[in-house]
């Protein structure tokens, strides 16, 4: 078995079935999402290329790289052990809703910190959630000038390494006080 944070699929090399040669050159890892208990309750699936820079080149086709190589057949492979795996999605798949094209009961989509508190991406979010995906604001923080996703998020992720303890205090109180829409 794998660790919670270890690589679950797309190890570069070649894979073959009936004489196919595919080269796989992307990596996707996990990285457990836990809950106040620290049990595994999700994981977030990051998308690295193992070739040049290694940055992210285009942040659409690393979205759909990751959908297309955990989620197209999860139910047979499951590298998520049946739990909800959430993706980092861009400002433009969000508007698309590219991520209804996977089961809801899998897939959680994670609102980017570049990504503004406008309508179009309240709307996105809220059609999303009434679809049945979870919905998570990822890299929350006070001063992000996006206190409005909060009402319209399942989940609040905060990177508690960036944040001091006053600061998540109030952090939890102001989520907690906004609260999320049915």
């Amino acid at each position: 078995g794998s660790r919670p944070g270890s690589l679950t699929c797309g190890v570069g090399g070649r894979l073959g079935a009936g004489g196919t040669t595919v080269l796989i050159d992307t990596l996707i890892a996990r990285q457990p999402i836990l809950d106040l208990s620290q049990r595994v309750r999700a994981y977030e699936l990051l998308y690295r290329p193992l070739s040049g820079s290694g940055r992210i080149e285009d942040p659409d086709a690393a979205t759909a790289h990751v959908l297309a190589g955990v989620f197209a057949d999860v139910d047979r492979l499951d590298p998520l052990r049946g739990l909800p795996g959430y993706v980092n999605i861009t400002h433009g798949l969000l508007l698309e809703g590219a991520v209804t094209a996977f089961p809801a009961r899998r897939v959680g989509v994670e609102v980017l910190e570049g990504i503004p508190a406008e309508p179009e991406v309240l709307l996105a979010m809220d059609r999303l959630r009434g679809l049945g995906y979870s919905v998570a604001v990822d890299d929350f923080t006070l001063d992000s000038g996006r206190n409005a996703l909060i009402s319209h998020a399942d989940i609040v992720k905060v990177d508690i390494q960036q944040v001091t303890g006053g600061e998540l205090v109030r952090t939890v109180g102001l989520v907690k006080k906004l609260g999320s829409s049915p």
